[in-house]
């Protein structure tokens, strides 16, 4: 009757412990709730995100909220009794396990990070990453989606363009062109420059500073090569490129500038 008694006690007693561990438990796990969404709310408003991009700023909520209840997660298992050793120990596992399968989609979401963090481009703008040339319209934390030229969608890993070079067209206001021109070795220099530059004042796109210029730069195999230096705007650079082409191309012909096209002499030896 004794041993009842004792047995008795030793189980109230360990379920009154017991209840006092969830009663304790429960009432850190609404502290904790509380805390942490106001951290986080504070975090959130705070100026350290106010200029950070709309994706990274979800994403590091969701970071630092998964953290945070992770931290009460473990500390409300330890109140009740819970050994966190052991769990902590099988979630590394099972983290590994994850992280190795998802692998590739780990490696896309840092380059979707650092494009975001670090603005190498923007939406709208016309880059060219990876052999690809197109307007950038999408950037999320997994994929860099490209529209090109000629209206087709291209979606490119942002692991692929974080380790690939990328040549931003719409980085700056203006851009400088580079266009040649060959006439043949009858035609005097000067005049063959003055007709470029003629055309290039004609021309309303085309920058006055940098001041336009123009080069005898090269002797060919059937001609003269001129190189035309001109700045423009980098929205009418294609235009002003195609239109000055043309321009020129009417200028020398009315001005009888002859264009040279490669030409193959052949000899004909007659034996006897």
């Amino acid at each position: 009757m004794e041993q009842l008694k004792q047995a008795l006690n030793t189980l109230a007693s360990g379920a009154a412990s017991f209840l006092m561990k969830i009663v304790a438990a429960i009432v850190v796990l609404i502290i904790g709730r509380i805390l942490i969404k106001r951290l986080a709310k504070r975090f959130e408003n705070g100026k350290l995100l106010s200029r950070v991009e709309p994706g990274v700023k979800t994403f590091i909520m969701s970071f630092i909220r998964i953290i945070l209840y992770t931290v009460l997660f473990f500390t409300v298992a330890g109140i009740v009794g819970i050994p966190t050793a052991s769990l902590i120990a099988l979630i590394s596992s099972a983290g590994l396990a994850i992280g190795l399968a998802l692998q590739g989609g780990l490696s896309n979401l840092a380059g979707g990070l650092l494009i975001m963090i670090f603005k190498p481009f923007r939406v709208g703008d016309f880059i060219s990453v990876d052999g690809i040339d197109g307007t950038v319209s999408d950037i999320n934390l997994f994929y860099t989606v490209l529209k090109t030229v000629d209206n087709r969608k291209v979606t490119i890993p942002n692991s692929n363009v974080t380790n690939k070079n990328v040549t931003s067209v719409n980085a700056f206001e203006k851009r400088r062109i580079d266009q040649k021109f060959l006439t043949s070795y009858r035609d005097d220099p000067e005049k063959v420059k003055k007709v470029i530059l003629d055309e290039v004042k004609k021309n309303g796109m085309i920058l006055s500073d940098p001041e336009p210029r123009v080069f005898l730069s090269s002797h060919e195999a059937s001609g003269l090569e001129y190189t035309l230096l001109i700045w423009t705007a980098t929205k009418d650079f294609w235009n002003v490129k195609f239109e000055l082409c043309e321009a020129v191309m009417r200028a020398f012909s009315e001005n009888g500038i002859s264009v040279p096209y490669q030409t193959i002499d052949v000899n004909i030896k007659k034996e006897d």
